[in-house]
């Protein structure tokens, strides 16, 4: 009796269109991971540049990698059933401006010679 009662909840469960619609989802969304994972590597790449030559972050690379990490999460909560909320381009665009204080390199200074004491 068990396995009949299993057995039909299994039939009802892949009868429900809604988790067909979300498997639709789930490929859209893995393909916009992978693209946004190489736009990540632009503006990783921008940003290296920018430091490197100039010693300076770009605020709007800043800004719009802090959307783009925001973006992330909410399709991998989404990929993952923790999140119902569908992302960009279901959803709104996250609209989050960076927080973190920018990594930036010191300055070299330059190094005192020891002193001899004069005892």
């Amino acid at each position: 009796m068990s396995d009949d009662f299993q057995t039909d909840a299994i039939k009802e469960n892949i009868k429900q269109q809604d988790t067909w619609l979300r498997l639709l989802f789930i490929i859209i969304y893995g393909a916009i991971l992978w693209l946004a994972s190489i736009v990540l590597a632009f503006v990783v790449v921008f940003q290296f540049l920018s430091v490197l030559f100039t010693r300076e972050t770009q605020k709007n690379l800043l800004d719009f990698g802090a959307s783009l990490a925001e973006y992330v999460r909410q399709i991998v909560a989404y990929l993952t059933f923790n999140s119902e909320d569908k992302p960009f381009p279901f959803g709104d665009w996250p609209n989050t401006v960076a927080t973190a204080k920018p990594a930036t390199k010191k300055k070299a200074t330059a190094k005192k010679k020891p002193t001899a004491d004069a005892s």
